[in-house]
C-alpha cells in the first residue's frame, strides 16, 4: 500500500512520466532539514544527451498533511529498508514484470 500511495503522490506533485518515477534511486535522495532533493541519474526518453536529467525538490507541506510527499517518503524508506537489501531503486514491488512500465499499466487490484 505504501508503494501505491507514494507513487501516486510523486506522480501528482511532479507530473513526471512513469519512466522517470520508476528510475528514482535511493542513493540519489538527499534529505536536508525539512527538504528532500532527488535526481534521476538514468537516461530517460526525455533526458538530454548532455546529461540533464529530471530532478525534484520537496519541502514539508504542513497545511494538508495528506498531500505532503516528504513524510511518506521517509516512512516508505524506513518501512522498506529490510526488504530492499542492495536494491537501489526507490519503488519496490514483489511481482516479476516484463518491463518496468508494465507496473503502471497493470490494474492495481491485481497487486492485492
Amino acid at each position: 500500500m505504501w508503494t501505491l500511495k507514494l507513487s501516486t503522490l510523486l506522480a501528482l506533485t511532479t507530473a513526471y512520466k512513469i519512466q522517470a518515477l520508476i528510475l528514482n534511486r535511493v542513493s540519489c535522495l538527499r534529505f536536508i532539514a525539512s527538504k528532500v532533493w532527488a535526481t534521476v541519474v538514468d537516461p530517460t526518453e526525455t533526458s538530454l544527451r548532455d546529461g540533464i536529467y529530471p530532478n525534484f525538490e520537496f519541502n514539508i507541506f504542513t497545511e494538508e498533511a495528506q498531500l505532503c510527499v516528504f513524510i511518506p517518503l521517509r516512512l516508505y524508506l524506513e518501512a522498506t529498508q529490510s526488504l530492499r537489501g542492495k536494491e537501489d531503486y526507490l519503488l519496490i514491488i514483489f511481482r516479476k514484470l516484463w518491463s518496468l512500465t508494465q507496473l503502471f499499466l497493470t490494474p492495481f487490484s491485481t497487486f492485492s
